[in-house]
């Protein structure tokens, strides 16, 4: 039994997890998806960049601490 501060985008989708404190809101970060200059422009890595990019912002409520926040707070 203890209290931490997790992320929302991994604690939300936990059941067992019921949050204590209303969200605080934390300095905005980038995402980096780095690769080597000469394949930057690879068809591969093109749709590894789409694909990351669409998964985040399917999930934006989720990484911005709003999936859950009215329903579970104490």
């Amino acid at each position: 039994m203890g209290t931490a501060m997790l992320p929302c985008c991994i604690t939300d989708e936990e059941p067992d997890l019921v949050r204590v404190l209303p969200a605080v809101p934390f300095p905005m970060f980038d995402l980096w998806v780095l690769s080597h200059p000469d394949l930057k422009d690879t068809p591969r890595l093109r749709v590894f960049r789409d694909s990351v990019s669409d998964g985040i912002l399917k999930k934006r409520v989720l990484f911005e601490g709003e999936f859950r926040m009215s329903s579970t707070a104490v």
